[in-house]
């Protein structure tokens, strides 16, 4: 099982959204890339000698036909793919076959297609490295994240009503999850997101200028409401470690998180750590404000993962 994007629209259409629209109700992903037939193909031999009639290595086009092929070559029945409407809404699609040619007379130049049932997924659920993954230009793209396949997946099954909490669900049964927790799920960002929102129920109030990727020392800074002292926050996650001695001599209150806890240095007084324990503990209190793509990683560990 695999994971991609897909840019569900052609360059060629003058009408983007109803592009979109044609391959929501014809329940189908694809590209453009159109050939002189009059009828779907399945064999792709059949396509591109066709196809290379048309976009062969001289011409300009064919670097962007390429997609096509990798489309072709990668995409099987059962694999996960996201797309984004022209107006910034997000779907999860499950592919129910592999590439084949969609002839349509209705100029809509998506025919280099495969078939999908296809669900709209809230902004709030969408993890951040699938809408990481549309800043790239090329139509389509695989999204090489294990955690972010097991979440596409865990969402699939919550989108579509299957219970979670039961043991033979896909998450189980299609991907080797064994092994992965609960912030090899949550992405930095969306860790920096969970502090940003337990330190502001501290009585800190969070600078929102201060949050800039300039700031390579600190992920934002911070004010408490009734003590006014200052504080930063730095998040590392994966393997990444975090040198203490980098901030000890910092006037402000300094919070650290590594889940591994993979601390270098020396504490100071100024640094406190914050514990992936005392995080979860958090998510599991306040469920009604944590984002949903958050609960739904936090559920997916607590009530599949973490019993594998």
């Amino acid at each position: 099982m695999n994971l991609f994007r897909i840019q569900n629209n052609s360059k060629h259409s003058d009408d983007p959204k109803r592009t979109f629209q044609y391959c929501i109700d014809n329940k189908i992903l694809g590209l453009g890339y159109a050939v002189d037939s009059e009828h779907d193909i399945t064999n792709w031999d059949e396509y591109t000698r066709l196809a290379k009639n048309i976009y062969n290595k001289s011409n300009i086009n064919y670097d962007n036909f390429y997609t096509v092929e990798r489309m072709h070559e990668k995409v099987k029945s059962g694999d996960f793919c996201w797309t984004r409407s022209p107006d910034g809404e997000y779907y999860l699609a499950k592919a129910t076959s592999g590439w084949y040619y969609k002839y349509n007379n209705e100029e809509i130049d998506i025919v280099n297609v495969f078939n999908a049932e296809i669900k709209i997924v809230p902004i709030d659920d969408v993890p951040g490295k699938v809408i990481s993954s549309f800043r790239a230009p090329c139509a389509f793209q695989s999204i090489k994240s294990k955690p972010a396949l097991i979440y596409s997946q865990f969402l699939w099954n919550k989108l579509n009503g299957i219970n979670y909490k039961n043991k033979n669900t896909d998450v189980n049964d299609n991907i080797d999850a064994k092994g992965y927790g609960l912030w090899d799920l949550i992405d930095n960002e969306d860790v920096e997101d969970l502090i940003f929102i337990k330190l502001q129920m501290d009585g800190y109030i969070v600078i929102p200028h201060s949050r800039k990727k300039d700031t390579m020392s600190y992920e934002f800074y911070l004010i408490h409401k009734d003590k006014k002292n200052r504080a930063i926050v730095q998040t590392k996650t994966g393997g990444s470690a975090i040198n203490r001695d980098d901030y000890k001599n910092r006037p402000e209150t300094v919070y650290l998180f590594q889940p591994k806890k993979n601390y270098e240095g020396s504490p100071a007084e100024n640094i406190t750590e914050i514990e992936s324990e005392a995080l979860e503990m958090f998510i599991e209190n306040n469920q009604r404000i944590i984002p949903g793509k958050i609960l739904n990683m936090y559920k997916c560990y607590k009530d599949i993962l973490k019993n594998l």
